[in-house]
């Protein structure tokens, strides 16, 4: 993922990255790209039960790879959601997911275009 989004970045074209990302494994190598481009960052968060429970549900319809060893990950290794709000030193917005989106999609959406 970074070594394409290095190369897209350096060419003018926009990217947009989604993951967890882990602030402890990923601040230091999204910051590099931050200072290639303009960069918006969008965290978005839900109260942790219902991110387990939302979790568990897709795990259960079939929706994650068996790779991924659900089990172990809500039994050991669930994190707290402070391990994915990363600073880069660019704006940022929290949107919580709770139930839609808070500030809106649109609101979303607009914050993005900003830095365009």
């Amino acid at each position: 993922m970074r070594a394409v989004a290095i190369r897209t970045l350096s060419s003018g074209a926009p990217v947009i990255l989604e993951a967890n990302f882990h602030r402890d494994r990923s601040t230091t190598w999204l910051r590099d790209l931050a200072r290639i481009a303009d960069t918006r960052v969008v965290l978005c968060g839900a109260p942790e039960a219902l991110c387990r429970e939302r979790f568990t549900a897709r795990g259960a319809a079939g929706l994650r790879h068996p790779v991924h060893l659900d089990r172990v990950i809500l039994e050991q290794e669930w994190p707290s959601a402070q391990e994915f709000e990363i600073d880069l030193g660019s704006p940022t917005l929290k949107v919580d997911t709770t139930d839609g989106y808070v500030p809106t999609l649109d609101a979303v959406v607009q914050f993005i275009r900003a830095g365009t």
